[in-house]
């Protein structure tokens, strides 16, 4: 009988650059567990979210003398936009 299995993972910080240690340390982990669960027949939801707020966020906008919401449309203008260009399909 296969399993509901759920897998959440972390976002970054909005507030500094996407490095490899991000794909190490929450992305790759995620992903090999979800797919080994689904090779062993559970049914897996693997879900993310965004880390847009809380104290590093609103120590830059601070230090930016901008808004956490600033802060916020720059990484993503910066991070998500040119993904999104490289996207197949």
């Amino acid at each position: 009988m296969s399993k509901n299995i759920l897998v959440s993972v972390a976002w970054p910080y909005a507030n500094s650059d996407i490095h490899v240690g991000n794909i190490t340390g929450s992305y790759l982990p995620a992903d090999i567990f979800a797919r080994y669960q689904r090779l062993a027949g559970n049914r897996v939801l693997m879900v993310s979210g965004s880390d847009a707020h809380g104290t590093p966020v609103t120590v830059r906008a601070d230090s930016e003398n901008s808004t956490p919401l600033q802060v916020l449309l720059c990484c993503l203008q910066r991070d998500v936009r040119p993904a999104q260009r490289k996207s197949p399909g």
